[in-house]
């Protein structure tokens, strides 16, 4: 992602500014004005609520705590769920069990609808591989759009 997450908000603010002054050049009733403010600083706190869930903290927790996800671009239509799992002994999990593992924490069942278009997310693929540290899972996910 080449943007900043925060370039939208910073560009909003400076235009609200803009705005602000322009009314105020314009003998707007205080109390209108600060009815608009209310407003639009709810807005700006909504848009950093949806970043925050959108892009969560990567140091916030290690990868051998959980699952983590991460959106592969801008619209949420694909993303990757990793992880890294804290085994003993990675050579002592079989392939189809790391497999069932990874389906069943965070896959997605396949869509049989006769319909397109869904909006449900799928499994596009998995793969894993073992490290001294446990097993490092990558889980691939799209939205059928």
């Amino acid at each position: 992602m080449s943007r900043s997450r925060y370039d939208k908000i910073r560009k909003e603010i400076e235009l609200n500014r803009e705005i602000e002054a322009l009314v105020r050049e314009r003998n707007v009733p205080a109390d209108k004005i600060n009815e608009w403010r209310r407003k639009y600083i709810g807005e700006i706190r909504r848009e950093l609520a949806r970043i925050d869930r959108e892009f969560p903290d990567p140091l916030a927790k290690p990868l051998s705590d959980g699952w983590r996800s991460l959106m592969d671009d801008e619209c949420g239509e694909e993303g990757y769920d990793f992880r890294i799992l804290p085994v003993k002994n990675p050579d002592d999990w079989e392939d189809e069990e790391i497999e069932e593992y990874i389906l069943n924490k965070v896959g997605y069942p396949p869509i049989n609808s006769p319909y397109d278009c869904t909006g449900r997310r799928f499994t596009m693929w998995v793969n894993w591989k073992r490290q001294p540290a446990g097993i490092v899972m990558i889980h691939r996910w799209g939205l059928d759009v």
